[in-house]
C-alpha cells in the first residue's frame, strides 16, 4: 500500500477559479453547493462547533463510494485543498476556500448478528448507530455525544463508556472501505493485502484516505446501571481529594465499570458520569427494577455515607437505563453545539502534582467557564490481547481533555 499525496503542490485558491462551477461540470451527478447557491450558507453553518465555520469554495455531497472516488480523482488531478466533513466536530470540516467532501448523506448502519459486527457509512453519527444497534441488542465502542461522527471519532482512537471493557473504538476495527488519494477504492481487512492500511486508519484519522464504510466489532448490550453523580466539593482541598481518590479507585475495578470525572471551571462540584455495563449483573428483563446493589463496585463507591470519594455530599442520579436511548444521550444537553475549543493529552500516570495543577486550573486560574474531563484509560484499553490490529500502540494511561 502506498499513499499518493494530493498535496504535492500548494493548493490552488478555489474561490479564484470559481471552483463550484468547475466541480459541477466535472461531477454532474453529485450535489454540489457553491457560495452563490441556495442552501450553501445553511449547510456550512450546520456544525456542532461554531468556531470551525468558514466559507469553503464548494461543498460536495456524494451518496456512494463510487461518487466519493470520482470527487477525490477530480481533487487529486487539480491538486485541490480537500477536507472531509462527517459529524462536523472537526477543526477543518468547513475550511476557508477548500473543497469540502461532505459525507453527511452516507449514514447507513447495518448489523450482522451472526458475525457480531456493525458497519456504518462514512457520514453516520453515534446517534444513527445507537438507534439501529438497539434493535439488535448490541453496541460498539463509541463516544458520549450522539451528534459525533462515528468514523472521525473512531479513527482518532475513540473512547467511551465501554472502553474499559472492550478497548478503544480503534481496537475494534474489522474492515474499512477506503478511497485513497488517487481515487482507488480499497477494502482493507486484517487478513488481506491492505492490512497495513487498516492498521494505519485505526488511529491515523483521515490521513490515509476517505473512509466510506467502517466495520467494527459489536458487543451484547441492552440495559445498564448508571447515570450522573454530582459530588459537592466546595474547597480546592476537597476537590483534590475527590480526584485523587477516584484516580486510585478506578484501575482496581471490574472492566465493566466506568466512571468519568469532570472539573467544571469555577463550580464547587466534581461531577461524574457512572456506568456498570455487566449484562449479567444488571437485570435485563422488561420492566425489571435495579438498585445500586446490583453493582458491588458502584455500591462500594457510592453506597456508603453522604459523600463519595471524600466529597461532603454526593447527589446521585443513578438507575437502570437503556444503554442506547438513556445512557448514551445523557450528556447531550451539556455538550450542546456552540463555540468550543478543545485539547487533550494522554498521560501514563495522573500524579498528585498533575491533579493539583488541574484542580487549580479549574478552580483558581480559569473560573469563568469550560471544563476538564478525566478518563481512566485502564482495563481493556491497555490490554494487548484485545488488539485487533498489531502492534499494540498504547499502554495504561489517563486521558485529560480540556474544553472551553
Amino acid at each position: 500500500f502506498s499513499v499518493e499525496s494530493i498535496k504535492d503542490a500548494a493548493p490552488l485558491p478555489l474561490t479564484s477559479l470559481k471552483m463550484d462551477s468547475t466541480l459541477k461540470t466535472a461531477l454532474p451527478k453529485i450535489n454540489i453547493l457553491g457560495p452563490d447557491d441556495a442552501g450553501y450558507d445553511e449547510e456550512r453553518m450546520r456544525c456542532w462547533n461554531k468556531d470551525v465555520i468558514h466559507r469553503p469554495a464548494a461543498i460536495v455531497q456524494p451518496t456512494t463510494t463510487e461518487e466519493v472516488s470520482q470527487a477525490v480523482k477530480v481533487a487529486s488531478s487539480k491538486k485541490l485543498d480537500l477536507v472531509i466533513a462527517c459529524g462536523r466536530h472537526g477543526h477543518d470540516c468547513m475550511k476557508e476556500g477548500a473543497m469540502v467532501l461532505d459525507l453527511g448523506k452516507m449514514t447507513e448502519v447495518t448489523v450482522d448478528k451472526k458475525s457480531m459486527t456493525v458497519t456504518v457509512g462514512g457520514g453516520a453519527r453515534l446517534g444513527d448507530m445507537d438507534k439501529v444497534c438497539q434493535q439488535h441488542g448490541v453496541a460498539c465502542v463509541t463516544g458520549t455525544n450522539p451528534d459525533t461522527g462515528v468514523v472521525g471519532l473512531s479513527t482518532h482512537g475513540g473512547a467511551g463508556y465501554l472502553s474499559r471493557q472492550y478497548g478503544l473504538a480503534a481496537d475494534n476495527f474489522v474492515a474499512a472501505e477506503v478511497v485513497t488519494a488517487s481515487g482507488a477504492i480499497v477494502h482493507a481487512t486484517p487478513a488481506n493485502e491492505h492490512k497495513d492500511l487498516l492498521w494505519a486508519v485505526a488511529g491515523g484519522g483521515s490521513n490515509f484516505g476517505v473512509i466510506t464504510a467502517l466495520t467494527m466489532k459489536a458487543h451484547p448490550m441492552d440495559h445498564v446501571y448508571g447515570g450522573l453523580v454530582i459530588n459537592v466539593a466546595p474547597t480546592v482541598a476537597m476537590a483534590t481529594r475527590v480526584v485523587r481518590t477516584w484516580r486510585d479507585w478506578m484501575p482496581t475495578q471490574p472492566r465493566t465499570v466506568s466512571v468519568m470525572c469532570v472539573l467544571p471551571c469555577g463550580a464547587p462540584v466534581v461531577p461524574m458520569a457512572v456506568v456498570e455495563s455487566d449484562q449479567a449483573l444488571v437485570p435485563q428483563a422488561a420492566g425489571a427494577k435495579a438498585s445500586l446493589s446490583c453493582s458491588p463496585a458502584l455500591q462500594q463507591a457510592f453506597g456508603s455515607g453522604c459523600g463519595a470519594f471524600g466529597a461532603c455530599v454526593s447527589v446521585k442520579m443513578l438507575g437502570r437505563k437503556q444503554y442506547h436511548t438513556e445512557l448514551q444521550p445523557q450528556l447531550e444537553a451539556m455538550q450542546a453545539e456552540g463555540h468550543h475549543y478543545m485539547s487533550s493529552v494522554n498521560v501514563p500516570h495522573l500524579t498528585d502534582t498533575m491533579v493539583d495543577a488541574l484542580v487549580a486550573a479549574a478552580r483558581i486560574d480559569h473560573p469563568g467557564g469550560g471544563e476538564i474531563i478525566l478518563f481512566s484509560l485502564t482495563g481493556a484499553v491497555a490490554d494487548a490481547k484485545v488488539r485487533a490490529l498489531p502492534p499494540p500502540r498504547h499502554a495504561r494511561c489517563r486521558a485529560v481533555r480540556v474544553a472551553v
